[in-house]
């Protein structure tokens, strides 16, 4: 059975009204990924911004080489960069969905996640882009909700990561969710603990 987390976050932002800022958003693009994940993770942002009618959010879509990249659907989505070692964000979501195990062995890729870490970013694993946080070693620790068809699996794995078949998990400044409308709900409830409590609650109904 999976149950919804309810952990509280220690995030390092707190949205106040009157902020100048917008908040820095990486959305990292595997091959394969889910469109459908991607939406979910954009459109609370894109809301957030129109109900606030300011820029609270800002984000750039990234692939590994800076290369349009195909979803699984078949759709190809072009990004606005490739990964970097001079680049620091305030969040980094990966977004990944098959061949998650090839990815999981990339030295670039787990390099830069663990130096979005060390900067102090939020990280964010949605679907299999969970066990690439957990490969590189930013999830050490910490509670993951992991789909219960690769539970068993991802425990062996990853032993120091706590793995829960919950449909999210909101803890310090880790993120995760199982993929599908679990995304949708990781992220009104990061917006509600971390930005505007209020922008949780209006956001789904305009979503």
């Amino acid at each position: 059975m999976i149950n919804q987390s309810s952990n509280s976050t220690e995030s390092r932002f707190t949205w106040r009204r009157g902020d100048v800022a917008p908040l820095r958003v990486a959305v990292l693009l595997l091959p394969s990924f889910s469109n459908f994940g991607l939406a979910a993770v954009l459109e609370p942002l894109a809301i957030a911004n129109w109900l606030t009618q300011r820029q609270i959010f800002e984000w750039s879509l990234l692939s590994l080489d800076g290369e349009p990249v195909q979803a699984s659907n078949g759709l190809t989505t072009v990004a606005n960069d490739g990964l970097r070692a001079d680049q620091g964000f305030d969040v980094c979501l990966v977004i990944a969905s098959f061949d998650v195990h090839k990815h999981s062995r990339n030295l670039t890729l787990k390099s830069w996640l663990r130096k979005q870490a060390l900067f102090g970013a939020v990280l964010m694993g949605v679907e299999t882009g969970t066990e690439l946080l957990a490969a590189a070693g930013v999830l050490d620790g910490y509670e993951a909700a992991v789909h219960w068809d690769n539970l068993q699996g991802f425990q062996e794995s990853y032993p120091r990561v706590h793995a829960k078949p919950q449909l999210y998990t909101l803890e310090r400044q880790r993120m995760t969710c199982a993929g599908a409308t679990t995304t949708l709900d990781m992220l009104l409830g990061w917006i509600g603990q971390s930005v505007d409590s209020d922008l949780s609650r209006k956001s789904p109904c305009t979503c």
